[in-house]
């Protein structure tokens, strides 16, 4: 089955489910990349993100260079998802790998390491993607009997 399909003007576009999960890679990735202040201050609490750091300093240069590796791993990840052709396989390893992030929300809010927005908002994330996986599988798997 072939990731794309050409709407009614014969212009080609990108499955929706594939479509809109690289998208948000892509589209996250980047903002991470060019907020990371703003992302940090408001996934990280604030006595987690400035622990050790003396009073009145901003948050760690070292801190903002891996949210920002983390932005651009997210890009990389999302230009992958539009450029490559998804099977019924794909969408279900790449749904099933999900699993541990929601893991990571929850501990990571029990854990006082990620605020209540930045557990919630990464939760609502993955659940996007999964039910992505999930609708791009049955697609695949539809589109294969019907063959």
């Amino acid at each position: 089955m072939s990731n794309r399909t050409r709407s009614a003007g014969g212009v080609r576009r990108y499955a929706t489910p594939q479509f809109v999960m690289g998208t948000l890679f892509t589209g996250m990735g980047l903002a991470v990349i060019a907020l990371p202040d703003l992302t940090l201050r408001l996934s990280v609490p604030h006595e987690f993100l400035y622990r050790g750091v003396i009073e009145g300093g901003g948050i760690p240069a070292s801190t903002v260079l891996m949210a920002q590796c983390f932005g651009a791993q997210a890009s990389l990840a999302g230009l992958l998802i539009l450029s490559s052709k998804f099977t019924a396989s794909t969408y279900r390893v790449f749904g099933l790998a999900m699993a541990p992030f929601f893991a990571f929300d929850v501990w990571g809010y029990a854990a006082g390491r990620l605020t209540a927005f930045g557990a919630l908002g990464d939760g609502f994330g993955n659940l996007v993607f999964s039910v992505c996986c999930y609708l791009g599988w049955r697609k695949c798997i539809d589109n294969a009997h019907k063959d």
